[in-house]
């Protein structure tokens, strides 16, 4: 990787999409070239952008999990994006592959060098994210090169049981929070772009981390006793579960190729020029329905715009007079069903992305990597499935995780609604919460588990909707509609193909995965 001088995701790995996972088997890095606080600092960025939004249109991880998860639809007065639509793709769509393990190989190289180099502090923090994005690999596609990763002995690695990769991301996270509790930050720690040298939040993101990959497993048959004893061991270690949303914040800049990635591929560019994105993806009718039928009016504010025809507010805080909106009126929130076709699905007259992922000209902000709303309901789910005292009270869980969702949505000025104080919006969450309502009242929830993934999926739309669709893939919550464009395979895929590079460079080890089937050849925890 090229030696980084900024700090700004978009910019950093130009190339590093092109590269095969030879490359990544050799070594491209080198003392000469390359410097553990800028590896480490131009990784993080790179985890923003390939895990949350990467390249192209329409074809990151944001895209497809929000279509797949009743987050997105599509407008009709785009054509294209019939991968999405249909559930027809290929081996050479969704090749997230190559970006993430380049990604995992520059982590690797501040675990190695960043002792020798004077950035020790660096080396624990490196471990997390790189578990982090190993856990997205087996997600997508379960079982993947792990064990002879970056190891050039092996020019083609062999594929690691998902099972066996989760377990041993169990223990490279335990040997990062090691490494944090062996390693002070030095005062000056622009290098990191997450908690600013805080070590305290490290431990405690690698323990939530531990944690989701402990519950994704929540439906295995046998796993109940394993789950429980390693949740009381995270209890154990003290240090506890994030406290504030984990937060990307490489200095976004509004100037070309340094803008917020989500922003610049959902949004508008640095001209404040709307992107093809904007106009094409649209919030599914799926999550205005159930934010309307909920009568959750505070996020339905900011989860979604006003429809594009309905008069547009001036600024977020006092209407066009000559025009004034009812910003309180549902009517003026459309959502599209995914793969809906005719114009009355056209961008003009449906709504489009809301201020809690997109406002025009703010294209600065930090990206959501882990908000605390997850990490709430993490606890939540936990609590509730196997009675651990030491995780807190299920339902002031679920009811922090909700909160906090509020907060997250409620943070900056739209034309759809004026910018929300905290006490604003924690009031918002105190009245939704009372309605009794099923998955928003928790006393009243019929399904305990059910209520709290609910509102996680609610909680993850926009800032983390890849998350949303594995949630879905493990839990089958909430009740995602198909698309009405499917005909060939009427039912949502489980995972991606591996991509059509594997089989030209690694095709010895590729073959003894056999035939995959992205419908029926699920991913590991896949159980339910």
């Amino acid at each position: 990787m090229k030696k980084i001088l900024i700090y700004f995701g978009v910019a950093l790995l130009a190339s590093s999409c092109s590269k095969s996972y030879l490359d990544v088997n050799t070594n491209t890095n080198s003392a000469a070239s390359s410097r553990s606080d800028f590896e480490f600092t131009g990784a993080v960025a790179n985890t923003a952008l390939f895990c949350f939004s990467a390249t192209g249109t329409g074809t990151g991880p944001n895209h497809i999990g929000g279509a797949w998860a009743g987050i997105y639809g599509l407008s009709t007065s785009y054509t294209g994006f019939g991968q999405q639509k249909t559930y027809i793709f290929a081996n050479s769509d969704f090749t997230y592959w190559d970006a993430l393990y380049q990604n995992l190989y520059n982590y690797k190289y501040v675990i190695d060098n960043g002792k020798a180099e004077g950035f020790a502090h660096l080396i624990g923090p490196a471990k997390i994210m790189q578990s982090y994005v190993f856990q997205v690999l087996v997600d997508m596609y379960n079982n993947v090169p792990y064990t002879q990763f970056a190891n050039p002995t092996f020019i083609t690695p062999t594929y690691d049981k998902g099972q066996v990769v989760y377990d041993s991301l169990l223990k490279k996270l335990d040997a990062g929070i090691a490494d944090l509790k062996a390693n002070n930050f030095p005062t000056t720690t622009a290098e990191d772009i997450v908690f600013a040298g805080n070590k305290t939040s490290w431990i405690q993101l690698a323990n939530t981390i531990k944690l989701k990959i402990l519950l994704r497993q929540a439906y295995i048959p046998g796993k109940d006793a394993f789950i429980t004893t390693e949740i009381n061991k995270i209890i154990t270690e003290g240090t506890g579960f994030l406290t504030v949303n984990a937060l990307i914040k490489p200095g976004y800049l509004k100037a070309a190729g340094k803008l917020n990635p989500l922003y610049a591929n959902f949004g508008y560019n640095e001209n404040d020029v709307e992107q093809q994105n904007h106009m094409a993806y649209k919030v599914n009718n799926f999550l205005t329905d159930y934010l309307k039928n909920t009568k959750d009016t505070f996020r339905l504010q900011r989860k979604a715009d006003v429809k594009t025809s309905s008069p547009i507010r001036v600024d977020g805080t006092t209407t066009n007079t000559a025009s004034p909106i009812d910003v309180n009126n549902f009517a003026n929130y459309v959502g599209i069903p995914l793969g809906a076709v005719g114009s009355t699905y056209a961008t003009s007259l449906t709504s489009a992305i809301g201020s809690s992922l997109i406002v025009k000209g703010e294209a600065t902000r930090p990206m959501v990597f882990m908000s605390l709303a997850e990490s709430f309901f993490l606890r939540a789910e936990a609590a509730q499935r196997y009675s651990i005292a030491g995780l807190g009270v299920t339902q002031t869980l679920y009811e922090s995780g909700v909160t906090n969702s509020f907060i997250l949505d409620a943070g900056n000025t739209t034309s759809s609604a004026p910018t929300a104080s905290t006490a604003v919006a924690t009031a918002a969450a105190v009245a939704y919460l009372a309605r009794p309502i099923d998955n928003v009242n928790f006393v009243l929830s019929t399904n305990k588990i059910t209520a709290i993934i609910t509102q996680k999926w609610l909680a993850l739309a926009h800032f983390n909707n890849f998350e949303a669709w594995t949630e879905w893939r493990r839990t089958g919550i909430p009740a995602v509609p198909l698309s009405i464009s499917v005909t060939a395979n009427p039912i949502q895929p489980r995972r991606f193909y591996y991509p059509i590079n594997e089989s030209n460079t690694n095709k010895g080890n590729l073959d003894l995965e056999g035939v995959i089937n992205p419908y029926i050849s699920k991913i590991f925890w896949d159980a339910r």
